[in-house]
């Protein structure tokens, strides 16, 4: 359904992926009522007992914004919550039921295709400002891409794929294929330190395709295994597909973040095209530095939260080190709606509030809050601040 107007959305397109970004379902597309059938894998042990294991689901329609995307992340099931409904087993939950963002007004264009490899599955299509999950059979579309001349890739880590072009009108639909190559992979390695981390043990690393990185919110689309997790200092990636990625660590709601102090070295985002000319063994410049966050108290302390106020009022954790702090409020589509970059530090409060003071919110859209402390030097200095998948909400009815 449509956020904000709760309008069906047929011709949708719906897969279950498993942590590592792999379809493990086939595509169901909505019908007119918006309803739509997903059937799912259900590995039964010897006692008969569905073995567990966890999906998220990912939607794509025409006029909307993707989900996941954005600021909205896609909350885990775990496949034995299903129970029994006139004989079939079944889930239907919260996380079953997807809202979509509707997108500005805007000439569009439609891309189907196919992935002709041996891992054709849950592969990451990119193409034309728009990307799509590839079903079993390798089949994708790509809904609200700009029209023009449109290159499409495919990334998925142990599989290289030939890029295709096609060009598309407004209103139109092309058609591509994208086959497999015999280019060499390629690996990338890095390493990190944890850095006044609050005694947080570990921390991610991804790899994000560029063409669907958002700089202001800090966060694009990881192909099927382009993510680590549980990093301590080194890691490497192998089998990692021709393109351009953006690598960011501490992704993850782990109480984490990459230090925002621009003053140091390995705290700015790494941008790094593969192969780097014709090396294939590529090795970061430098180490990314990474931080204990500043608690989020609320909104969306841990899962995007519905507001009834107008002007909510954010709370985060004091930084007990910090002159002052900054405070900025993103919509889901990367635009800077409101910040404050002049509230005052707390004495004796463990929290620090600020009081939102911008444009009226719109009912539909989600809503990111992002805190950030400093300290006065020769200028300001940034210490910490609140974690990327944090402090999410929207305008509830």
């Amino acid at each position: 359904m449509a956020i904000g107007t709760s309008k069906p959305i047929g011709g949708a397109r719906i897969v279950a992926v498993d942590d590592s970004g792999a379809a493990i379902s086939s595509v169901a597309t909505s019908g007119g009522d918006g309803l739509y059938d997903l059937r799912l894998p259900a590995p039964r042990d010897a006692s008969g007992a569905i073995v567990s294991y966890k999906f998220t689901l990912r939607a794509d329609a025409e006029a909307y914004q993707s989900f996941p995307g954005g600021l909205r992340p896609a909350i885990p099931t775990d496949v034995t919550t299903a129970a029994s409904m006139g004989g079939t087993l079944v889930i239907t939950n919260p996380t079953t039921n997807i809202g979509l963002i509707a997108l500005p007004a805007a000439q569009r264009a439609t891309i189907a295709g196919k992935v002709v490899a041996p891992l054709r599955a849950g592969v990451l299509v990119v193409g034309g400002g728009s990307s799509a999950i590839s079903d079993l059979d390798g089949s994708f579309v790509l809904f609200n891409v700009t029209p023009g001349s449109v290159t499409v890739k495919g990334f998925a880590a142990g599989q290289q794929l030939s890029p295709a072009a096609v060009t598309v009108a407004p209103g139109g639909r092309g058609e591509v294929v994208l086959n497999a190559s015999t280019t060499p992979l390629s690996k990338v390695s890095g390493s990190l330190s944890l850095v006044n981390a609050g005694g947080i043990p570990s921390t991610s690393v991804v790899l994000m395709v560029k063409d669907t990185f958002s700089p202001t919110l800090e966060r694009g689309e990881v192909p099927r295994g382009l993510r680590k997790t549980g990093v301590t200092n080194q890691f490497t990636f192998d089998g990692v597909p021709d393109g351009e990625y953006t690598v960011i660590p501490s992704l993850d709601n782990d109480g984490a973040v990459r230090d925002p102090d621009t003053s140091i070295s390995g705290t700015a985002i790494v941008n790094i095209t593969v192969p780097n000319g014709t090396v294939r063994d590529i090795t970061l410049p430098t180490g990314f530095k990474v931080t204990a966050a500043l608690a989020v108290r609320g909104p969306g302390p841990d899962l995007p939260e519905g507001i009834t106020t107008a002007t909510p009022v954010f709370k985060w954790a004091d930084d007990s080190s910090e002159d002052g702090y900054e405070i900025r409020v993103f919509d889901s589509f990367g635009t800077k709606v409101w910040e404050n970059l002049a509230v005052a530090k707390v004495t004796g409060s463990p929290d620090v509030t600020a009081t939102y003071a911008g444009p009226a919110l719109q009912p539909g859209m989600y809503y990111l809050f992002q805190s950030l402390s400093y300290r006065i030097k020769t200028g300001r200095v940034a210490i910490s601040r609140t974690e990327d998948l944090r402090g999410i909400f929207y305008l509830a009815k």
